[in-house]
């Protein structure tokens, strides 16, 4: 099979129409959306895929209005990448937030290659693709790592402690290391009066610690979650 003419791709309107049709048909294939901008980044024809993923009308879209369900946060590092591969006329490779039909912002992987013509660049032709998942996931298992690292790291501090205060400490410590939260303490029942204490703690204030909940042993797997302010119906829990 003989590879068509590069010179008769550029100078036939008809084919330059199905080539571009195939590789948008490919791109949305891959769940990529292709679009294409002119140097000053204003929208050259419509993308059927970028207006089905951000629910733009074609009217929205046009010139700049793409840039409307660009995430705020993430507009002028667009604008600044933008303008740097404009100036090197190198391909772009940038990733950030784009707000969904639904309207939830989703991390995009954008690549952008120039379109030369008569020595200049003419159009940027590209594909946006959602790797939002994918980035997620990643982070999960980062997140993971580093929690199950701070977890054996803090055993050893549990292990070499010789005092219920020590021990209380670094319970605390690891605790702030590998569950999120805004406060930590420790509880203890002493089984005579049947009255929860709190022991240790960070981030709670000084009413609350000073406490005493009525109850018996509990027995659970999972961490508690106690509001700041002890509600009756989960004192007995607490």
């Amino acid at each position: 099979m003989t590879a068509p003419n590069e010179s008769s791709q550029t100078n036939d309107p008809e084919q330059l129409r199905r080539i571009c049709r195939r590789y948008e048909a490919l791109a949305d294939a891959q769940g990529s959306i292709v679009w294409v901008v002119n140097p000053t980044l204003h929208t050259v024809g419509q993308s059927e895929g970028w207006e089905r993923y951000t629910g733009q009308s074609p009217q929205a879209y046009a010139e700049l209005g793409w840039i409307a369900v660009v995430h705020p946060d993430d507009r002028d590092r667009l604008k600044a990448e933008s303008a740097r591969a404009l100036t090197s006329e190198e391909s772009l490779v940038i990733e950030f937030r784009i707000r969904r039909a639904d309207g939830v912002y989703r991390r995009n992987l954008i690549r952008a290659v120039p379109i030369r013509e008569g020595g200049r660049v003419v159009e940027w032709i590209g594909t946006a693709s959602d790797v939002e998942d994918a980035r997620q996931t990643a982070d999960e298992q980062r997140d993971l790592r580093a929690r199950l690292l701070a977890l054996t790291n803090g055993a050893d501090g549990l292990l070499a402690a010789r005092t219920l205060d020590v021990t209380y400490a670094a319970a605390i410590e690891l605790a702030r290391e590998v569950l999120p939260g805004d406060s930590y303490g420790i509880w203890v029942l002493t089984l005579a009066s049947r009255e929860w204490r709190m022991v240790a703690r960070h981030g709670v204030g000084e009413q609350f610690a000073a406490e005493r909940v009525e109850g018996d042993l509990v027995t659970f797997a999972q961490p508690i979650g106690v509001p700041t302010r002890p509600r009756p119906s989960l004192r007995w829990c607490a």
